[in-house]
This record gives structure tokens, C-alpha cells and sequence, in this order.
């Protein structure tokens, strides 16, 4: 057994107490075909991100969050048909997450260990079009673990709590 981290935005926790963390449609096409080689997605294309527990977690949870409401918005907007020549320096200082304030559960997950983990890097990018272009060295790592599920998981507890809020900034900060 071994013991990983997720973490989801608190409106989601009612879902999560009835059907367990499910696996999402994975959204970056360099993860689906490394995913779908490696057998870790599901047959819909879907798969749980989740991390080893570590004791670098709390950076891990504050670059999580900022990954959802920073940088996801913005490879949505990526991902549109002729999109690829965004200059993001136009969006820096907007808030393109859905929310301006929210809470955060992170759960420790006890699963297998996987057939593959993989090493996620989040770092600043200085090319305008690319679309961690402007964000802050704060939030970004090159050695965390991940761990792809593609099973719902049903071993699982809430182990504490972080909160975003957008206030001339992006603001992160763990809660318990």
C-alpha cells in the first residue's frame, strides 16, 4: 500500500463522501498519450491525479491549487481550434479561475503502488504563448511524484484544508 495526496475544491465534497474520487477527463493531450501508452487512463480517457505523500506536501497543495486556477484556465483557452498564438501577457493580471475564493479538502488516498508514476514539472515559462507564461516561481516544482489512478477511490480521508482567494493576486495558503 502506499498513501497519496489529491486535493478538490470543498463544493465537491458531498459527491466525493457518496461515489469515492472518480477519475476526469484528462485535458492535456501529452498526458492522454503517455496515459493511454502506459495503461493508466481509463477506457473514456479519463484518470485521478494524485501525488506521493511526501513531506514537501503543502508546497505540493499550494501548487495544485494555483495549477487549477491559474494555469487550467488558461490550457483550456489554449486548447481552442487556432488558439496556439495567445500572447498571455495579456491575461496576467486576471482572475480566470471560476471563483474568486475557495476551499480546498485534501485527501490522503491509501491505493497499490502503480504500474508507472511520473514526475510533473510546473515551472514559469518565458515564451508569451506558452501558458505558465508569468506565473510566479512560488508555485512552481520539478520533482513532485505523480500518481495516476484510473479506479475510483474509496479509501480515502480528508487530511486537511487550504483556501485560494483572488485579491490583486492570487493568494494560497493551507488552513490545517
Amino acid at each position: 500500500m502506499i498513501k497519496v495526496i489529491h486535493i478538490s475544491p470543498i463544493c465537491n465534497r458531498q459527491s466525493i463522501v457518496e461515489k469515492g474520487l472518480v477519475p476526469t477527463t484528462v485535458k492535456l493531450s501529452h498526458h492522454l498519450i503517455r496515459y493511454k501508452k502506459d495503461d493508466m487512463c481509463t477506457k473514456d480517457d479519463k484518470a485521478l491525479y494524485s501525488w506521493i505523500d511526501c513531506d514537501q506536501n503543502e508546497k505540493f497543495i499550494r501548487d495544485m491549487i494555483f495549477c487549477h486556477i491559474y494555469i487550467n484556465p488558461r490550457n483550456a483557452l489554449y486548447d481552442e481550434p487556432g488558439a496556439q498564438s495567445i500572447d498571455f501577457r495579456k491575461l496576467l493580471n486576471k482572475n480566470m479561475s471560476p471563483w474568486n475564493y475557495m476551499s480546498y479538502d485534501v485527501y490522503e488516498i491509501k491505493t497499490q503502488w502503480p504500474k508507472h508514476t511520473y514526475f510533473h514539472t510546473q515551472n514559469p515559462e518565458g515564451n508569451i504563448n506558452k501558458t505558465t507564461y508569468g506565473m510566479s516561481d512560488e508555485y512552481s516544482h520539478n520533482d513532485k511524484i505523480l500518481c495516476i489512478l484510473k479506479e475510483p477511490q474509496k479509501k480515502i480521508c480528508i487530511i486537511g484544508q487550504a483556501e485560494y482567494y483572488y485579491d490583486n493576486g492570487h493568494n494560497i495558503r493551507i488552513i490545517r
